[in-house]
C-alpha cells in the first residue's frame, strides 16, 4: 500500500511540474507578433515563433535543477520543456552548468547558465542563460538547430 502511495505521489509531482512548465511559455498575442515582425522585418530567420515566458516562473523552475558535475560524470538534470516552432514542445533535463571563474561568479551572480541535455542518451543537446534581462540559448534536435533570446 506504501508503495502504491509513494508512486502516485511521484506520478502526481511529474504531471504538476509538466502542467507548471506548459503554461510557463505562451503563444504570443497578434499584437505582439505584429510589433516584433515591423521592427525585425529581415532578420528573421524561415521558420520561427514568438512566445512569451513568464521569467519568474523560469528562474523559480531552473532554481531546481541540479548542478552539474565537474568531474565529467553524468548528471540527472530535472525535466524541462521548450516549444519548437512547428509548435510542438521538445523534452529535456536541464542542469545548472557555470562558466564562470569563481571570483566572476560571485560578481555576476545574477547570470547563469545550464546544459540541456538528452535524458535518455545523456547527450548534450544545448545550452541556455538566464540573466535578469531575459533567456538566450541554442538548442540541437533530430529536427534542426533552434535558438532562443529574449
Amino acid at each position: 500500500m506504501k508503495a502504491r502511495h509513494f508512486l502516485y505521489t511521484v506520478v502526481a509531482f511529474f504531471i504538476t511540474n509538466l502542467n507548471a512548465q506548459q503554461t510557463m511559455w505562451t503563444r504570443a498575442g497578434s499584437t505582439a507578433y505584429n510589433s516584433y515582425t515591423a521592427s525585425a522585418k529581415t532578420n528573421l530567420p524561415g521558420k520561427w515563433v514568438l512566445s512569451k515566458i513568464d521569467l519568474s516562473q523560469l528562474g523559480n523552475t531552473l532554481r531546481a535543477a541540479p548542478l552539474e558535475r565537474s568531474t565529467g560524470g553524468f548528471t540527472r538534470g530535472i525535466h524541462f520543456s521548450m516549444p519548437l516552432p512547428d509548435e510542438t514542445i521538445f523534452h529535456t533535463a536541464v542542469m545548472e552548468s557555470p562558466i564562470w571563474e569563481h571570483r566572476y561568479a560571485q560578481q555576476f551572480s545574477q547570470i547563469k547558465t545550464y546544459n540541456l541535455s538528452d535524458p535518455i542518451t545523456q547527450s548534450c543537446r544545448g545550452r541556455i542563460t538566464l540573466t535578469p534581462e531575459g533567456i538566450s540559448g541554442i538548442l540541437f534536435t533530430d529536427r534542426g538547430m533552434f535558438t532562443y533570446s529574449r
